[in-house]
């Protein structure tokens, strides 16, 4: 008799799962977090504090220091005592948002944490990981990167890293110029500038996009340049950014 290979298994299994909607388990819980949105780092941090004191049995907040820019940053130690100190179990450390504009990994941290919190004591296999293991949870290892994604004009680049100050236009003075957002929608985009030199051809089928091209003709290249505008050390303003990529 000929079986099944795990190609033909995985394929009865789609099939069989084919039409329901699988999820989590809904658990009541005794704190209100709507992920619809992303979140402020005050925001997560208030969640946190929120978590830690609707289940202060399991979830200990410690502030561990602060960033660059001055703002507190906390761990939530989730353990469960009845089963020994955390320190005395295997632990998994959990954490997010090393790039700042990454911040989608700050409101996964924050949802791990909020629903192991609430799992426990209702969900069996949660309960019993939990019984045997201790987790600690810092939501964002970049507050200030994170802070700067929501409140200034980003490129795809600038608010990674934790905004230490720098002379970015080497003039001598730090970060007093920074991108203009000249057209105001929170966002310093590309933009194209005719090059004789340049190595991009613009895309026949998608305009939008472009590719390298190795027989673009003299005096019908390009080259791209982040839109906004910046003020030399003369005073001297120009309406392209520091960088020129091509």
């Amino acid at each position: 008799m000929q079986h099944p290979n795990l190609t033909t298994i995985a394929a009865a299994i789609a099939l069989a799962l084919a039409g329901q909607a699988l999820g989590q388990e809904h658990i009541p819980g005794k704190v209100d977090i709507s992920f619809n949105r992303y979140n402020t780092y005050e925001e997560l941090v208030s969640s946190m504090q929120a978590i830690a004191a609707a289940y202060p049995e399991i979830v200990s907040l410690q502030r561990i220091g602060f960033s660059g820019l001055g703002r507190p940053m906390y761990v939530a130690t989730v353990n469960a005592p009845k089963t020994g100190p955390d320190t005395s179990k295997p632990a998994m450390w959990i954490d997010g948002n090393v790039h700042g504009n990454e911040i989608q990994a700050g409101e996964v941290v924050l949802y791990s944490l909020w629903y192991l919190t609430k799992a426990y004591g209702q969900n069996e296999d949660l309960t019993e990981l939990l019984d045997h293991y201790s987790f600690y949870f810092l939501v964002s290892q970049n507050p200030d990167g994170r802070d700067y994604w929501f409140e200034h004009a980003n490129d795809p680049n600038s608010s990674r890293s934790n905004q230490r100050p720098i002379d970015d236009d080497r003039d001598g003075l730090i970060d007093e110029d920074p991108d203009d957002d000249l057209d105001g929608d929170g966002s310093i985009t590309m933009m194209w500038i005719a090059d004789p030199d340049g190595r991009w051809k613009r895309d026949e089928v998608d305009p939008g996009s472009s590719r390298v091209s190795a027989t673009t003709r003299r005096g019908n290249g390009h080259c791209s340049a982040r839109r906004g505008s910046t003020t030399t050390a003369t005073g001297a303003s120009m309406k392209t950014a520091r960088a020129v990529t091509t």
